[in-house]
């Protein structure tokens, strides 16, 4: 595999390899790569790098959650776990296989109880949700003889450093190809034309993180 990444003009990061057909986590960058990068952590369902160069240093974490919901709380032990080690911005990106809200499902089940233990597992490890833009679902599948199920299981979330240290940070969801998952592309940088003429707009939702007083009176000191 690492041979074939090569041939297209990526060297490997990180790599955590699958257990049978699941599982495994691959990160991957540009044979021209000028950041310098460092692995912090690494879990059968997670790989934590840290990327530096001369202006910025932050850390990506690219998960991968398995499908067994009580295998998941494994991998939000060690998540926060590494929480209490990384300083600095830091972003996840990657298929949590979990929804959020009832909003981020069409056809099928919603289990309103996982949803809160997603969110609720998310905020100790003090991350936010990043949004994103295009579309609206990252999974499909099509049931036999059933409504087509569409979820929101691919998201980016991160810290309130990184929030504040890539502020017109965003995350777009692709169109899918060979895959039943959409790709998601982080952009610490908008592209130019984005920032023509777009106004800032207050999210409502941020009243609700835990920082956000605190945030906003060290910001109004200065």
């Amino acid at each position: 595999m690492t041979t074939f990444w090569l041939r297209l003009g990526y060297k490997p990061l990180a790599i955590k390899e699958a257990h049978g057909f699941s599982g495994g986590v691959w990160a991957l960058g540009l044979l021209s790569l000028q950041l310098q990068v460092a692995v912090v952590a690494s879990h059968r369902q997670a790989g934590s790098l840290r990327f530096s160069s001369n202006t910025a240093s932050w850390v990506g974490t690219g998960v991968y959650a398995s499908p067994t919901p009580s295998l998941r709380s494994d991998l939000w032990e060690h998540l926060c776990g590494v929480a209490n080690l990384v300083q600095g911005p830091w972003a996840f990106l990657g298929d949590f296989n979990d929804v959020s809200s009832a909003t981020e499902v069409r056809g099928g089940a919603f289990s309103p109880a996982r949803a809160q233990a997603f969110v609720e597992n998310y905020e100790a490890c003090g991350l936010l949700d990043l949004g994103a833009f295009r579309l609206s679902f990252t999974w499909y599948r099509h049931a036999q003889g059933r409504r087509p199920l569409h979820r929101r299981l691919d998201r980016a979330l991160a810290n309130l450093d990184w929030r504040i240290g890539f502020p017109q940070g965003s995350i777009e969801v692709l169109p899918r190809q060979h895959s039943d998952h959409n790709t998601l592309f982080l952009r610490c940088c908008p592209r130019r034309e984005a920032l023509v003429n777009k106004p800032f707009r207050f999210e409502a939702a941020w009243m609700d993180h835990p920082q956000y007083h605190q945030v906003i009176t060290e910001a109004w000191r200065k």
